[in-house]
């Protein structure tokens, strides 16, 4: 966190823990701004910030219990110096656009953040966002951690299809209905009502296609081998040339199909004209 002062050519700067959010970095370099302007005898300043939710943050009247706390100190110390006769506007510019001053502060920020065994670092409250965010990060650490060792052995199917956390793959595009999402989300773990799994689960006593009896009926058979199944096979290459435009780079398995979600349309329609349902 550094501002610069423009008028003696000088910059301030600390180094925060490593908890704090960019946000709370930004609002300490404000406040730090503001804790300078009062013990300087220049009565008019401007505050030029490339922090346009931190000044967001402070024009909207309206508070809750995920405001960042500096916010409050930033309000309090700009009234305090108001008070005092100090003119003061907060000032937003883009990053980046040459502004001297803007380009001082961030290069002395960068100098303090990769100088960590020279500049100690200051001691602040993490605010309850900044706790949050790195909360989910561990979480999110330690739930890598354990899929990697849980995949030894199982989940291996879903694996070749996901290798991390991200937005659920339902949550994006727009609705179509319940039983696509239902043949989806099993086709992506690799459980449902075809044969093998069935065989596997003791459920029947025969894991062989009840379409063809060449073969156990996994899930590459009834997408990719089976007989019967040739003219709507064909239909389904015709869709995914829509997704890859390409035939040769078409992938020739289904985990590599479920990486690209815009193969699911076609993936659905083909279950529902073939299997009818998974």
């Amino acid at each position: 966190m550094a501002f610069y002062d423009l008028n003696v050519k000088i910059g301030h700067g600390i180094k925060l823990p490593s908890a704090a959010s960019i946000y709370t970095a930004e609002a300490c370099a404000v406040l730090a701004a503001l804790e300078y302007i009062e013990y300087s005898n220049v009565e008019k300043w401007i505050i030029v910030t490339d922090s346009m939710s931190v000044l967001e943050a402070l024009s909207n009247p309206c508070h809750n219990a995920k405001t960042n706390y500096i916010i409050f100190q930033i309000k309090e110390k700009y009234h305090k110096l108001c008070n005092m006769g100090r003119d003061i506007i907060l000032f937003w510019t883009p990053s980046h656009v040459g502004v001297v001053g803007n380009e001082e502060a961030d290069t002395l920020a960068k100098l303090i953040t990769n100088t960590s065994d020279v500049v100690p670092v200051k001691k602040i409250k993490i605010s309850y966002t900044d706790c949050s965010t790195l909360l989910k990060e561990l979480m999110k650490k330690k739930w890598l951690d354990h899929w990697q060792e849980s995949i030894q052995t199982k989940g291996k199917w879903y694996h070749q299809i996901n290798h991390g956390i991200g937005k659920p793959w339902f949550t994006k595009g727009t609705y179509k209905n319940r039983k696509f999402y239902s043949y989806i989300s099993r086709l992506r773990i690799g459980h449902g009502r075809f044969n093998e799994h069935l065989h596997r689960m003791n459920m029947i006593t025969s894991p062989s296609c009840s379409f063809c009896n060449q073969a156990n009926q996994s899930l590459h058979h009834i997408f990719f081998e089976c007989s019967i199944f040739s003219l709507q096979r064909l239909i389904l290459i015709e869709d995914l040339l829509q997704v890859y435009k390409e035939p040769e780079v078409i992938p020739r398995s289904l985990p590599d199909l479920l990486k690209n979600e815009n193969c699911f349309v076609a993936l659905y329609k083909f279950l529902v004209t073939t299997k009818e349902e998974i």
